[in-house]
Protein backbone atom coordinates (compact mmCIF):
# COMPACT_ATOMS: atom_id res chain seq x y z
CA UNK A 1 0.00 0.00 0.00
CA UNK A 2 1.56 3.17 -1.33
CA UNK A 3 -0.54 5.63 0.02
CA UNK A 4 1.16 8.82 1.28
CA UNK A 5 3.88 8.45 -1.17
CA UNK A 6 4.63 12.18 -2.27
CA UNK A 7 2.98 13.55 -5.33
CA UNK A 8 4.36 12.78 -8.80
CA UNK A 9 7.08 15.51 -9.38
CA UNK A 10 8.42 17.51 -12.60
CA UNK A 11 11.51 15.59 -12.96
CA UNK A 12 11.12 12.72 -15.39
CA UNK A 13 12.20 10.20 -12.27
CA UNK A 14 8.18 9.30 -11.65
CA UNK A 15 7.81 5.47 -11.65
CA UNK A 16 4.45 4.25 -13.83
CA UNK A 17 2.46 2.04 -12.37
CA UNK A 18 3.42 -0.76 -14.46
CA UNK A 19 7.04 0.02 -13.07
CA UNK A 20 6.17 0.27 -9.57
CA UNK A 21 3.84 -3.10 -10.02
CA UNK A 22 7.00 -4.78 -11.84
CA UNK A 23 9.76 -3.94 -8.81
CA UNK A 24 7.14 -4.67 -6.16
CA UNK A 25 6.67 -8.11 -7.46
CA UNK A 26 10.78 -8.51 -7.89
CA UNK A 27 11.07 -7.72 -4.31
CA UNK A 28 8.07 -10.14 -3.12
CA UNK A 29 9.52 -13.15 -5.19
CA UNK A 30 13.00 -12.27 -3.87
CA UNK A 31 11.76 -12.52 -0.40
CA UNK A 32 9.89 -15.41 -0.76
CA UNK A 33 12.81 -17.89 -2.38
CA UNK A 34 12.69 -19.66 -5.63
CA UNK A 35 10.82 -22.52 -5.27
CA UNK A 36 7.52 -20.59 -6.21
CA UNK A 37 7.28 -19.84 -10.16
CA UNK A 38 6.85 -16.96 -12.12
CA UNK A 39 3.22 -17.68 -13.19
CA UNK A 40 -0.30 -16.14 -12.48
CA UNK A 41 -0.47 -18.03 -9.16
CA UNK A 42 2.19 -16.30 -7.55
CA UNK A 43 0.88 -12.52 -9.24
CA UNK A 44 -2.80 -13.63 -8.03
CA UNK A 45 -2.54 -12.94 -4.48
CA UNK A 46 -0.66 -9.78 -4.56
CA UNK A 47 -2.64 -6.24 -4.31
CA UNK A 48 -0.70 -2.75 -5.15
CA UNK A 49 -2.63 0.30 -4.35
CA UNK A 50 -0.69 3.13 -5.49
CA UNK A 51 -3.04 6.33 -5.49
CA UNK A 52 -3.27 7.99 -8.84
CA UNK A 53 -0.79 11.73 -9.15
CA UNK A 54 1.92 10.26 -6.44
CA UNK A 55 5.23 9.62 -7.78
CA UNK A 56 4.52 5.56 -8.23
CA UNK A 57 1.62 6.29 -10.16
CA UNK A 58 1.83 9.57 -12.10
CA UNK A 59 -0.72 10.94 -14.39
CA UNK A 60 -0.28 12.74 -17.81
CA UNK A 61 1.71 14.70 -18.62
CA UNK A 62 4.57 13.62 -15.94
CA UNK A 63 8.10 12.58 -17.38
CA UNK A 64 9.07 9.39 -16.73
CA UNK A 65 12.07 8.64 -18.55
CA UNK A 66 14.71 8.55 -15.43
CA UNK A 67 12.38 6.44 -13.61
CA UNK A 68 15.31 4.25 -12.67
CA UNK A 69 15.46 6.21 -9.54
CA UNK A 70 12.40 5.10 -8.35
CA UNK A 71 12.93 1.39 -8.75
CA UNK A 72 15.64 1.78 -6.01
CA UNK A 73 13.73 3.91 -4.36
CA UNK A 74 10.87 1.50 -3.89
CA UNK A 75 13.12 -1.06 -3.74
CA UNK A 76 15.08 -0.22 -0.37
CA UNK A 77 11.85 0.55 0.86
CA UNK A 78 9.97 -2.34 0.38
CA UNK A 79 13.13 -4.61 1.81
CA UNK A 80 13.34 -1.67 4.63
CA UNK A 81 9.53 -3.31 5.40
CA UNK A 82 10.72 -6.84 5.19
CA UNK A 83 13.87 -6.14 7.44
CA UNK A 84 11.54 -5.67 9.92
CA UNK A 85 9.69 -9.13 9.33
CA UNK A 86 12.81 -11.32 8.02
CA UNK A 87 15.47 -9.63 10.20
CA UNK A 88 17.70 -12.90 9.08
CA UNK A 89 17.19 -12.29 5.21
CA UNK A 90 17.38 -9.03 4.17
CA UNK A 91 20.79 -6.77 3.31
CA UNK A 92 21.35 -3.05 4.70
CA UNK A 93 20.07 -0.28 2.07
CA UNK A 94 22.52 -0.42 -1.12
CA UNK A 95 24.46 2.70 -2.99
CA UNK A 96 20.65 3.29 -4.22
CA UNK A 97 21.19 4.24 -7.89
CA UNK A 98 23.28 3.93 -10.43
CA UNK A 99 24.47 7.22 -11.50
CA UNK A 100 23.59 7.99 -15.12
CA UNK A 101 26.51 10.40 -16.41
CA UNK A 102 25.65 12.03 -19.90
CA UNK A 103 28.30 14.08 -21.73
CA UNK A 104 27.26 15.86 -24.87
CA UNK A 105 29.09 18.42 -27.61
CA UNK A 106 30.57 18.26 -30.67
CA UNK A 107 34.54 17.64 -32.20
CA UNK A 108 36.01 19.54 -33.98
CA UNK A 109 34.29 19.02 -37.44
CA UNK A 110 31.17 19.08 -36.03
CA UNK A 111 29.96 15.97 -35.52
CA UNK A 112 28.22 15.22 -32.64
CA UNK A 113 29.04 12.82 -29.75
CA UNK A 114 27.15 11.89 -26.97
CA UNK A 115 28.80 9.74 -23.99
CA UNK A 116 25.95 7.95 -21.84
CA UNK A 117 27.03 4.93 -18.87
CA UNK A 118 25.72 3.89 -15.21
CA UNK A 119 28.23 3.49 -13.31
CA UNK A 120 28.70 0.22 -11.08
CA UNK A 121 27.47 0.43 -7.55
CA UNK A 122 27.82 -1.80 -4.51
CA UNK A 123 25.48 -3.73 -1.70
CA UNK A 124 25.08 -3.33 1.31
CA UNK A 125 26.40 -5.50 3.88
CA UNK A 126 23.58 -9.06 4.77
CA UNK A 127 22.95 -11.14 7.18
CA UNK A 128 25.97 -13.99 6.32
CA UNK A 129 28.38 -11.26 4.41
CA UNK A 130 29.79 -8.36 3.75
CA UNK A 131 27.86 -6.26 0.85
CA UNK A 132 29.57 -6.40 -2.89
CA UNK A 133 32.36 -4.18 -3.71
CA UNK A 134 30.87 -3.21 -7.75
CA UNK A 135 28.00 -4.67 -9.31
CA UNK A 136 25.35 -3.96 -11.48
CA UNK A 137 21.98 -3.35 -9.60
CA UNK A 138 19.88 -5.96 -7.90
CA UNK A 139 17.17 -5.98 -10.60
CA UNK A 140 20.00 -4.81 -13.25
CA UNK A 141 22.84 -7.20 -15.60
CA UNK A 142 25.37 -4.63 -16.97
CA UNK A 143 28.92 -4.08 -16.62
CA UNK A 144 31.16 -1.05 -16.39
CA UNK A 145 32.65 0.87 -19.45
CA UNK A 146 36.82 0.20 -19.80
CA UNK A 147 38.38 3.33 -19.78
CA UNK A 148 40.10 2.33 -23.05
CA UNK A 149 36.74 2.15 -24.69
CA UNK A 150 35.71 5.47 -23.25
CA UNK A 151 38.82 7.23 -24.30
CA UNK A 152 39.06 5.52 -27.97
CA UNK A 153 35.50 6.63 -28.58
CA UNK A 154 35.00 9.49 -26.98
CA UNK A 155 36.59 13.54 -26.41
CA UNK A 156 37.18 12.52 -22.76
CA UNK A 157 40.09 11.60 -20.21
CA UNK A 158 39.36 9.14 -17.68
CA UNK A 159 42.05 10.75 -15.00
CA UNK A 160 40.69 8.48 -11.83
CA UNK A 161 38.76 5.29 -11.88
CA UNK A 162 38.77 3.12 -8.86
CA UNK A 163 37.52 2.23 -5.19
CA UNK A 164 36.94 5.00 -2.60
CA UNK A 165 38.06 3.50 1.42
CA UNK A 166 36.48 4.73 4.34
CA UNK A 167 33.23 5.06 2.76
CA UNK A 168 31.43 2.57 3.68
CA UNK A 169 29.15 2.00 6.19
CA UNK A 170 30.66 -0.18 9.41
CA UNK A 171 29.08 -3.75 10.36
CA UNK A 172 29.20 -7.22 11.41
CA UNK A 173 29.25 -7.15 7.91
CA UNK A 174 30.36 -3.88 6.43
CA UNK A 175 28.89 -2.16 3.28
CA UNK A 176 30.32 -2.44 -0.53
CA UNK A 177 32.89 0.50 -0.79
CA UNK A 178 31.86 3.56 -2.69
CA UNK A 179 33.39 4.20 -6.32
CA UNK A 180 35.06 7.52 -8.42
CA UNK A 181 35.12 8.75 -11.67
CA UNK A 182 36.74 11.67 -12.55
CA UNK A 183 35.63 13.02 -16.59
CA UNK A 184 37.97 15.63 -18.25
CA UNK A 185 36.53 16.94 -21.34
CA UNK A 186 39.14 17.52 -24.54
CA UNK A 187 36.12 18.89 -26.78
CA UNK A 188 35.83 22.78 -26.43
CA UNK A 189 32.55 22.12 -24.48
CA UNK A 190 30.08 20.01 -23.54
CA UNK A 191 26.27 19.61 -21.95
CA UNK A 192 26.44 17.35 -18.85
CA UNK A 193 23.79 15.97 -17.25
CA UNK A 194 23.70 14.07 -14.20
CA UNK A 195 21.33 11.72 -12.65
CA UNK A 196 22.54 10.69 -8.98
CA UNK A 197 21.20 10.19 -5.30
CA UNK A 198 22.03 9.49 -1.85
CA UNK A 199 23.11 12.83 -1.24
CA UNK A 200 21.40 13.97 1.49
CA UNK A 201 19.57 10.92 2.90
CA UNK A 202 22.36 7.87 3.20
CA UNK A 203 22.10 4.33 2.94
CA UNK A 204 20.25 2.95 5.77
CA UNK A 205 21.87 0.03 8.44
CA UNK A 206 20.60 -2.70 10.04
CA UNK A 207 20.27 -4.14 13.10
CA UNK A 208 23.28 -1.97 14.36
CA UNK A 209 25.15 -1.58 11.03
CA UNK A 210 26.37 2.16 10.50
CA UNK A 211 24.84 4.17 7.15
CA UNK A 212 27.00 4.70 4.10
CA UNK A 213 28.40 7.70 3.38
CA UNK A 214 26.98 9.95 1.06
CA UNK A 215 27.82 10.63 -2.77
CA UNK A 216 29.71 13.53 -3.86
CA UNK A 217 29.87 15.55 -7.34
CA UNK A 218 32.05 18.57 -8.18
CA UNK A 219 33.41 20.20 -11.00
CA UNK A 220 37.22 21.21 -11.33
CA UNK A 221 37.02 24.27 -13.54
CA UNK A 222 40.08 25.60 -14.96
CA UNK A 223 40.78 27.44 -11.97
CA UNK A 224 41.52 24.84 -9.83
CA UNK A 225 38.26 25.42 -7.77
CA UNK A 226 35.77 22.50 -7.00
CA UNK A 227 32.40 23.18 -7.44
CA UNK A 228 29.98 21.39 -5.78
CA UNK A 229 27.05 19.99 -7.96
CA UNK A 230 23.64 18.65 -6.75
CA UNK A 231 22.62 15.31 -7.48
CA UNK A 232 20.58 15.55 -10.30
CA UNK A 233 21.02 18.71 -13.06
CA UNK A 234 22.08 19.92 -16.36
CA UNK A 235 25.52 21.57 -16.11
CA UNK A 236 27.85 23.37 -18.80
CA UNK A 237 31.53 21.74 -19.30
CA UNK A 238 34.38 23.22 -20.95
CA UNK A 239 37.91 21.78 -22.41
CA UNK A 240 39.77 20.70 -19.65
CA UNK A 241 36.99 20.69 -17.25
CA UNK A 242 37.05 17.99 -14.87
CA UNK A 243 33.52 16.13 -13.46
CA UNK A 244 34.56 14.00 -9.97
CA UNK A 245 31.91 11.71 -8.84
CA UNK A 246 31.99 9.18 -5.81
CA UNK A 247 29.18 7.19 -4.97
CA UNK A 248 27.61 6.69 -1.82
CA UNK A 249 28.80 4.17 0.29
CA UNK A 250 26.96 0.77 1.06
CA UNK A 251 25.30 0.55 4.49
CA UNK A 252 26.43 -2.06 7.18
CA UNK A 253 24.59 -4.72 8.75
CA UNK A 254 25.18 -5.32 12.45
CA UNK A 255 26.83 -4.05 15.17
CA UNK A 256 30.62 -3.10 14.00
CA UNK A 257 31.76 -4.40 17.77
CA UNK A 258 31.18 -8.19 16.66
CA UNK A 259 32.99 -8.08 13.25
CA UNK A 260 35.22 -10.58 13.07
CA UNK A 261 38.87 -8.64 13.53
CA UNK A 262 40.45 -11.09 10.96
CA UNK A 263 38.35 -9.51 8.44
CA UNK A 264 38.82 -6.20 9.75
CA UNK A 265 42.94 -6.67 9.39
CA UNK A 266 42.03 -8.42 5.78
CA UNK A 267 40.52 -4.70 5.00
CA UNK A 268 43.17 -2.65 5.80
CA UNK A 269 45.77 -4.85 3.85
CA UNK A 270 43.74 -4.37 1.18
CA UNK A 271 43.48 -1.01 1.38
CA UNK A 272 39.69 -0.90 1.77
CA UNK A 273 39.89 0.32 4.77
CA UNK A 274 42.20 2.58 6.80
CA UNK A 275 43.73 2.00 10.06
CA UNK A 276 41.99 5.38 11.04
CA UNK A 277 38.99 3.97 9.95
CA UNK A 278 38.93 0.59 11.60
CA UNK A 279 40.19 2.53 15.01
CA UNK A 280 37.00 4.81 15.24
CA UNK A 281 34.32 2.69 13.77
CA UNK A 282 35.40 -0.36 15.25
CA UNK A 283 37.47 0.33 17.77
CA UNK A 284 40.21 -2.18 16.71
CA UNK A 285 44.11 -1.31 16.55
CA UNK A 286 45.52 -2.00 13.54
CA UNK A 287 49.68 -1.12 13.19
CA UNK A 288 52.59 -1.80 11.01
CA UNK A 289 54.69 -4.66 12.05
CA UNK A 290 58.41 -4.24 12.79
CA UNK A 291 59.47 -4.64 9.14
CA UNK A 292 57.32 -1.45 8.27
CA UNK A 293 55.50 -3.34 5.28
CA UNK A 294 52.97 -5.97 6.47
CA UNK A 295 50.27 -5.18 9.02
CA UNK A 296 48.82 -6.49 12.45
CA UNK A 297 46.42 -5.82 15.11
CA UNK A 298 47.69 -5.00 18.40
CA UNK A 299 45.30 -7.26 20.76
CA UNK A 300 46.52 -5.60 23.72
CA UNK A 301 45.97 -1.83 22.54
CA UNK A 302 42.16 -2.91 21.08
CA UNK A 303 41.29 -4.41 24.38
CA UNK A 304 42.38 -1.43 26.38
CA UNK A 305 40.58 1.28 23.40
CA UNK A 306 36.63 -1.32 23.35
CA UNK A 307 36.90 -0.76 27.59
CA UNK A 308 37.01 3.27 27.59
Amino acid sequence: DYTGTSPQVKGAINSTLSYTSSITYACVKSVLGVDIPNNAGFFRPINIVAPEGSFVNPQLPAPVAARGLAAMRITETLFGAFAKMLPDKIFACGVGLDTGVTIAGYFPDRRPFLFLEFMYVSWGGGPDRDGIDGASLPHSNYSNTPVEVIEAEQPMMIDCYGFVPDRCGAGKFRGGLAFQRHYRLLADEADLQLRSDRQKYLPYGLHGGQSGKPSISQMNRNDGDLETLPSKGLFQMQRGNVFHHITAGAAGWGDPLDRDVNNILEDVVNEKLSPEYVRREYSVVVERNSDGITWEINFEATEQLRQR
